[in-house]
């Protein structure tokens, strides 16, 4: 996957991400990039819910909630995206 960021191949990069959270769910940091991956590629809706599912898998890992701030913001959601980096940071 770092080969296909540094290259700007972020539709091969959501390829991997997504078959390594197929492969291993609790991989939590592999969720999260998938989650960048789909923001980067501009699949909003679907990085609000590999985000939000991910808050509820690991509750105290703050970067899900980074992450579903971003993607709510990038909906223009800005009320929810807030309320997701105030959660990050309790």
């Amino acid at each position: 996957y770092k080969k296909a960021i540094t290259e700007n191949n972020y539709e091969e990069a959501l390829s991997l991400f997504r078959r390594a959270v197929d492969t291993d769910s609790r991989c939590y940091v592999c969720t999260y990039n998938l989650g960048r991956a789909l923001i980067t590629t501009d699949k909003l809706d679907e990085a609000v819910e590999i985000f939000s599912r991910l808050t509820k898998a690991a509750p105290g890992y703050a970067n899900a909630f980074f992450g579903l701030g971003d993607a709510l913001g990038a909906l223009r959601k800005h009320k929810e995206g807030i309320a997701a980096y105030r959660q990050a940071l309790k």
